[in-house]
């Protein structure tokens, strides 16, 4: 796995993300939604959305960690996250991320870094599912601006499921208190763990991971540092969230 991104040089707001920005806030009357600790059981849950469904892979303090999966044709929101900076890491598939002045290609192993009040709306122009880890620091799954929807969505706050029975569990973390770990994917398609640089240093299999940081440092600077193992020498003390496919190889599932 060839990646070795850091949030410091991820894309930034333009001028245009800013005016935007100040309409929609305008709108909402300079009032922005905020996670509320203890009552996320919701969070825990599969999110369905019109464009295919999300959960939750990873949690504490500091960073929140989704898996995300679109079908082919779909596309989120054009929306912001005005108070956190976010990475997507594509697992499978190929899509479009559209910002406000020009739009990227992802595909399997590839990352982009979002900042701060970057208007995106990612689009599976592929032919099979799109999945995606949505890595977010600091916490705050509410942190949600919608510019444009072609779902009816636009100037809504995140979706709040009716409270239902979790697919998978999510395990409480050994490495820091208050963390949660889901540790296979709903679709048993990855492997979720966390991992200390020491075992990744000493396991050669670990190596192979692709690993996210979990450090306190980085997530007080809003950065989000993402590498493979065999690519990287990880400070042996440190936490770090690993992903590991279980199938190598998937057929694809539309014509």
């Amino acid at each position: 796995m060839n990646v070795l991104h850091h949030m410091t040089h991820g894309i930034q707001p333009s001028r245009e993300d800013i005016k935007l920005l100040s309409e929609l806030l305008h709108a909402e009357e300079g009032m922005l939604p905020v996670e509320p600790t203890g009552q996320e059981e919701w969070l825990s849950t599969v999110i369905q959305k019109p464009w295919g469904y999300k959960y939750r892979v990873y949690v504490d303090a500091f960073y929140d960690l989704w898996h995300l999966c679109l079908r082919p044709g779909e596309s989120t929101s054009l929306h912001c996250h005005p108070r956190k900076v976010t990475a997507l890491i594509c697992l499978h598939g190929e899509g479009t991320v559209r910002l406000l002045s020009h739009q990227q290609h992802v595909k399997a192993l590839s990352c982009l870094h979002l900042g701060k009040g970057v208007f995106h709306a990612t689009e599976n122009s592929g032919l099979t599912d799109l999945d995606l880890i949505e890595v977010e620091v600091p916490r705050n799954k509410l942190d949600l601006l919608r510019a444009k929807d072609r779902y009816g969505r636009a100037g809504l706050g995140y979706e709040q499921p009716p409270r239902q029975d979790e697919v998978s569990l999510m395990y409480p973390g050994a490495h820091r208190p208050g963390s949660k770990l889901r540790t296979i994917s709903v679709q048993q398609r990855y492997q979720f763990s966390v991992l200390t640089g020491q075992a990744i240093l000493t396991h050669p299999q670990a190596q192979r991971l692709l690993c996210v940081s979990l450090g306190i440092a980085g997530a007080l600077q809003h950065t989000i540092e993402i590498f493979a193992g065999h690519e990287y020498a990880p400070a042996r003390e440190e936490s770090y969230f690993t992903i590991l496919p279980l199938q190598e190889e998937r057929e694809p599932v539309y014509a």
